[in-house]
């Protein structure tokens, strides 16, 4: 039951170990643009391990502010890690993830700062779409056949630039919204223990 709890963190943290492997293979496949099946496969593995610690999580209801910090960064550093190795080995141009560097930045920054002050902003819709581009984009780069088609991982990788900068603004209009329900919270059960005291 323990390692059930504990199931989801390590999947994330594999996840986050698996990750130069995605870079090497990129980097290592240059004259081809970065894409290979190696790299698919990889990028399929990893995917599926992002898929069931979240299943694994609400399984055992081990959803933690550790946990809910630790996804999403080790999706970053995966997303934007082999972002910039398509950019190195000119699969991707510069200015989209130059863009998408910014703004994880920014909104990673606020979200651990908030994480270690004990709020935390729920996903909205938007933001699952917002993965899913990402991952459409890195999909389509990675995919050999699709070498010659660079009008497909130039409109994913846009795609994949408005959704996050659009949830980005959504986190920073939530933040107020979220401390003050949990400035109410803290009140309300403060209340409750001076009636039952």
């Amino acid at each position: 039951m323990e390692w059930g709890k504990s199931s989801a963190n390590i999947l994330t943290i594999t996840r986050l170990v698996m990750s130069p492997l995605a870079f090497v293979l990129i980097l290592g496949y240059r004259n081809e643009l970065g894409a290979s099946w190696y790299l698919l496969v990889a990028g399929v593995l990893i995917g599926a391990s992002d898929l069931f610690d979240g299943r694994l999580a609400r399984r055992y209801k081990a959803i933690s502010r550790w946990g809910t910090f630790l996804d999403p960064f080790a999706d970053k550093v995966i997303v934007l890690g082999c972002a910039l190795c398509f950019v190195l080995v000119d699969r991707y141009w510069a200015l989209p993830v130059i863009i998408l560097f910014a703004r994880e930045v920014l909104i990673g920054g606020l979200r651990f700062y908030h994480v270690s002050k004990g709020y935390s902003v729920p996903a909205t819709q938007l933001a699952k779409f917002k993965t899913t581009f990402q991952a459409l984009a890195l999909i389509a780069a990675a995919i050999p056949i699709l070498k010659d088609y660079d009008i497909l991982h130039v409109v994913l990788i846009w795609a994949a630039v408005a959704t996050t900068l659009v949830t980005g603004v959504e986190y920073i209009i939530a933040i107020p919204k979220v401390k003050k329900a949990n400035s109410a919270e803290r009140k309300e059960t403060k209340t409750e223990k001076e009636s039952s005291a």
